[in-house]
């Protein structure tokens, strides 16, 4: 059933309203089957590139009554995303605008995970690191120059092409569940800004956890649910008429519409310690952000990160001032 017929669509107005799923069958994190409630629904925009978007005619966000994950209800299967994902990579120049954009962009993010890892996980070199979702390898690259052995999975061939002629021959397009790594094998697994994306999160740890050795560890970040300005995007419709959110970067606009699922610290947690996993650290990450650069930013970034921070452990991660939280794990089972 799409969701153009989805009766949540056309009648939840009020959020908060239980409601019975569509197109999912069940909480992929809990397991729940019968108590969820509308958090967000709005129409897909032909405008919008394909692979922002999922199948049906409407977005619909519901939450998980038991677990509190956020997640659309859709019948995104694996097939679907790997097809319009490689709508993405096609372009001729996707490559070097990726590496002059995005993967730019995310560089201090990716530098600070590394060091977090060396700094947490306390890893010997020659340690070997999966990166699930590795895209151009900017964070192989990273943790190779630390002495680190490194292999990459992603699901466009034409990353996985410049992976293996820039960063390592051990690069390959497939999922992480198609993968075929031997049990055991990985001491450390970094994931991100990918889980987000992914179909079945619980079969995705479920496997992650086979393949990493005893005591090893997952490394993860996902956009936070959180977030200051996912909020506001949640409950943009009332207030449209503000200057402040009609402004909103392109990159924000597209958050919500670009996940299927969308987590909070809380939500992470559940989700770890219920596939085998000891959280280790959960922290928040990015540059903190509230979506212009107004007087604020005249704090300074060491300042805000700080501020960020304190707001992050005050609030128990339930305000975030930065984009993504980041989560190292430990398989203790």
């Amino acid at each position: 059933m799409t969701a153009k017929n989805n009766p949540i669509s056309g009648r939840c107005k009020i959020i908060g309203e239980k409601v019975a799923l569509q197109s999912v069958k069940k909480c992929h994190v809990c397991g729940n089957k019968n108590n969820f409630r509308f958090v967000f629904t709005e129409r897909n925009e032909a405008t919008k590139p394909t692979y922002w978007r999922i199948p049906e005619d409407y977005y619909v966000q519901i939450r998980c009554n038991e677990c509190g994950v956020l997640f659309v209800d859709s019948e995104i299967d694996d097939q679907y995303v790997r097809t319009n994902h490689r709508e993405e990579t096609r372009s001729n120049n996707m490559i070097n605008d990726m590496l002059k954009g995005f993967e730019q962009a995310r560089f201090p993010a990716l530098q600070a995970c590394a060091k977090s890892i060396v700094k947490f996980i306390n890893s010997k070199k020659g340690c070997k690191v999966l990166d699930v979702g590795c895209s151009l390898g900017t964070f192989l690259d990273i943790i190779k120059a630390k002495g680190f052995h490194v292999f990459g999975i992603d699901i466009a061939p034409e990353f996985i092409e410049y992976v293996k002629n820039n960063v390592t021959r051990n690069a390959f397009s497939v999922t992480l569940e198609e993968s075929h790594f031997r049990d055991d094998f990985f001491d450390v697994i970094t994931c991100w800004e990918t889980l987000e994306h992914v179909v079945n999160v619980k079969r995705f740890l479920v496997k992650a956890h086979s393949l990493l050795k005893e005591g090893g560890f997952i490394a993860i970040s996902v956009p936070s649910s959180h977030y200051v300005l996912m909020k506001i995007l949640l409950f943009g419709k009332f207030f449209e008429r503000m200057r402040f959110v009609r402004n909103l970067s392109v990159r924000d606009k597209l958050l919500i519409h670009s996940h299927i699922y969308s987590f909070s610290p809380k939500t992470l947690r559940m989700l770890f310690e219920s596939n085998g996993f000891k959280i280790i650290r959960v922290l928040p990450l990015g540059k903190p952000s509230v979506g212009g650069k107004g007087i604020i930013y005249n704090l300074g970034v060491a300042t805000l990160n700080k501020i960020a921070n304190s707001v992050f452990w005050i609030t128990c991660g339930r305000v975030a001032l930065s984009l993504s939280i980041f989560l190292v794990a430990q398989k203790s089972r």
